[in-house]
Formats: structure tokens, sequence, C-alpha cells
């Protein structure tokens, strides 16, 4: 079989780097194309080079917003691009598609605010069948966007796969000292909560934090900067130390040499950076969402936080770094997920979803 992927080609791409781990672990009869990427970001350019795909058995597109970016009529990449498509194409949704909503909803009731409405009338009711048709499946690997997918395009044309395990050369072991030390790794943006949990840590003294990780954009840049200006203000600036972007041993030392991997996110729809740290035997603190639960009923070592009571998390993560066993059972059981939720099952999932495809089931 012979498939195209299309991916983020980004150097520093978290999506480009699961798209390339997995494509290594298919099996031996799934054949990999890299489809390139137009020289001009134009919709007539995304049409042209989806030729490219012909004669192929499957194209298999990853879907992020900062590949296609727009998802606007008449902007629209994405649909261009899947709709010239030949072969039957499968999805791996990596967020969720922007939604496409009147501008009035947000409040926006400007002279250029209503002639757009206007111009986008026709897609408003019929969006999102719009954008899910020409796709023969949908792989994601988040259980709350699962949830939000099989409304849309139905159980049949949708799979839940739980984000697979990076294979790893280091693995974390218990740590001695009298200081706490915490590390998120990750590209440092917005949605991640760091002000947050600088904020609930600030009145303690006895822990240090490793941003194992930088900005990935500009926006990341800007929020970076008032996140370092928000720890000095707080005097905690001497404890926080942010390390930009780490080759994968560098990531990985940093991963095992703190006591736990902390996550205080305020929206996720399926981590890399947790997946990582699960495959180091880490024991992982997450904030309370769905997917995080998600994954810790499924077996891996997460401690929870309530979203609802941040006031309570410095007590939570202190409670848990002061016992050894609990850190302990947390890692095994972190190993244990690891060793069974890797990219080999996942590729193997996927190589089956391909071949019903290309037989005309699951569309």
């Amino acid at each position: 079989m012979r498939i195209g992927v299309a991916a983020g080609a980004r150097k520093r791409c978290g999506v480009g780097d699961f798209a390339r781990a997995l494509a290594s672990a298919y099996p031996l009869d799934v054949e990999v194309l890299w489809l390139d990427h137009p020289a001009a970001d134009t919709r007539a350019a995304w049409r042209g080079i989806a030729r490219s795909a012909d004669g192929l058995d499957v194209v298999h597109v990853h879907y992020e917003y900062g590949l296609f970016r727009t998802v606007k009529p008449y902007r629209n990449r994405y649909a261009a691009y899947v709709d010239r498509l030949s072969p039957p194409v499968v999805v791996t949704l990596h967020g969720p598609l922007p939604k496409l909503e009147p501008r009035w909803r947000s409040g926006r009731r400007g002279v250029a605010d209503l002639l757009r409405d206007l111009a986008y009338l026709p897609f408003f009711a019929r969006w999102e069948r719009i954008m899910h048709r020409g796709v023969a499946h949908w792989i994601v690997h988040g259980r709350s966007l699962s949830d939000q997918m099989e409304p849309v395009v139905g159980a049949a044309r949708s799979t839940y796969l739980p984000h697979p395990i990076p294979e790893v050369a280091q693995r974390w072991r218990p740590g001695t000292g009298e200081r706490l030390v915490m590390v998120t790794p990750g590209f440092v943006k917005a949605h991640k909560g760091y002000h947050e949990l600088a904020r609930v840590l600030a009145a303690d003294r006895s822990w240090s934090w490793i941003i194992a990780g930088g900005p990935q954009d500009r926006t990341d840049e800007e929020y970076l900067q008032d996140l370092r200006e928000v720890l000095i203000a707080r005097g905690v600036g001497d404890r926080v130390r942010v390390t930009d972007y780490l080759d994968r041993p560098d990531m990985e030392a940093t991963l095992c040499g703190a006591a736990i991997a902390v996550f205080p996110y305020a929206e996720v729809t399926g981590s890399g950076s947790v997946a990582w740290a699960i495959g180091c035997g880490v024991p992982v603190v997450t904030t309370d969402l769905p997917e995080f639960r998600s994954v810790r009923s499924r077996g891996a070592g997460i401690e929870l936080l309530p979203v609802e009571a941040p006031d309570r998390w410095s007590e939570i993560i202190h409670r848990l770094w002061r016992e050894p066993a609990r850190l302990d059972e947390l890692a095994q059981k972190n190993r244990e997920y690891a060793a069974a939720n890797g990219y080999d099952r996942c590729a193997l999932a996927h190589s089956e979803i391909f071949a019903r495809v290309t037989h005309g089931a699951g569309t």
C-alpha cells in the first residue's frame, strides 16, 4: 500500500515530529511518500500540489491550524486541497477545526463585520458538513475531540486512538534533595496555564521549576515575555528556568532529572508533551481536564489538580512530593502504560484504517 502523508514541515513542529515517528512505525507493507507543500500559500497552489498524490492508495493529512491557517470561505486552503485529492483521504485532527460563526455573536457589529457575515451567510448553517466532506475517515488522539467529532461525521467515520507514547533512551528514577524540582516540557503557549501555576506557588520557597521548551512563534514570544515579567514581579524569577528548545537527549535528561512533570493546562485536546513525560516514566501532575482524566482512566500515572480550585494545587503537589511510595507508583504506572501504548500499536491501527478506506469501508 502506498500512502501520501501531508504534515507540518517546520523544523520545530510537534505535529511534524509525530507524523515522522508514526510513519517510521508503519508495517513493512505500507510505503510512505511525503507530500510537498506548495511554494505559494494560496488555494490554487494547494489544489495544484494535490495532483502529486494521484495514483496513491491513500492520503493521510495531519490537520493543524498552523499548516492550513484560515478555514474561512473563499480563502480555505484546507478544503481546496482535500477536494482536489483523488485517493481516499484520512485526516488526523491535532486540534479542532475552527468554527465559522457570525461576528455579531461576539459583539462585533461594524459595517465590515456585517458585510463579512452577509458574504458568509450561505455557509453558516452547513459549515461543518462542507468542512468534513471529502474525508473517508477521521482519527483523533483526544477523547474530548472524539466526542465532538462523532455527532458530526458519525461513529463509523471517526476513530479515537489515544496519543501514542514515544520510545525513550532515559528513564526517571527517584531523586533526592530538599528542593522540589518540577518540569513542564513543550512549547510555551498561553493555553498551558503557566501564569496560574506561578501564582499559586509564589508563596512557597521550596520549589524550582524548569520550563523545558520555548516559544514557537511571535505570539508565544510575547506570552513568554509577559510570563517572565510576572515571575519577577512575584519574586520567583530566580527559581524558574526556561531552557528554550531542547533536542531529544537533552529533553529526556531534563525530564528524568526532575521530581515530577507538571502540566497546568487550561485546555487540551491531546498532548505530545505529556506523552513524552509518560514515556520517560516521570510521575505526572495535570489539571483535571477530560483528556487527562481519560488517559489516567486508561492506566497512566497521573495526579489531577482541580481546575476550579487552583489554591489547592500547591498543597497537592507538595503532598505528592513527600510521598515517595506514591511517586514510585505513578512512575510504574507510566512505564506500564508506555509499554502498552507505543507508536507501533498506533501505526498498526492506522494501517488497518487505510486498508478499510481503500476498499470503501469506513466512509
